[in-house]
């Protein structure tokens, strides 16, 4: 029998309470689709993209139907997507998670200003999801 999994939006490190240097506010997790996030992705598969972290083999744009990811790790049941309007797709979160995948996702500002502190949460994530939660 499976363990619930959860969707987690950001990593450990307190990524998703940056704050917006324009007021001091930590900024929405949603950003608007842009060239900052196409950026943000191709930075972040340059560091997934051929098992370089820990081994692990990710697909980019992978389809679990009816859905499509921006990376997945089928072997440890983990997706890492950049935030977007995805995010709030409620039926696709549900879905994904009865699924067994556990999902983290980081805002583009995030992945291109502290890549290094990304890549050290998915690689924390990937050791730990085997048939566990993310809290």
């Amino acid at each position: 029998m499976h363990d619930k999994k959860t969707t987690q939006v950001t990593d450990p490190g307190g990524l998703e309470t940056a704050p917006d240097s324009s007021n001091g506010h930590p900024a929405p997790l949603v950003e608007p689709p842009t060239r900052k996030r196409a950026d943000a992705e191709l930075r972040l598969w340059h560091r997934l993209q051929n098992r370089q972290l820990g081994g692990f083999r990710f697909h980019r744009h992978l389809m679990i139907p009816p859905y499509q990811v921006d990376f997945a790790c089928l072997g440890r049941q983990l997706i890492v997507e950049i935030a977007d309007e995805r995010c709030l797709d409620q039926a696709r979160n549900r879905y994904l998670q009865a699924a067994g995948y556990t999902t983290l996702r980081f805002r583009a500002g995030d992945i291109a200003d502290r890549t290094d502190k990304v890549i050290d949460a998915v690689l924390a994530a990937l050791r730990r999801t085997r048939g566990r939660v993310i809290v």
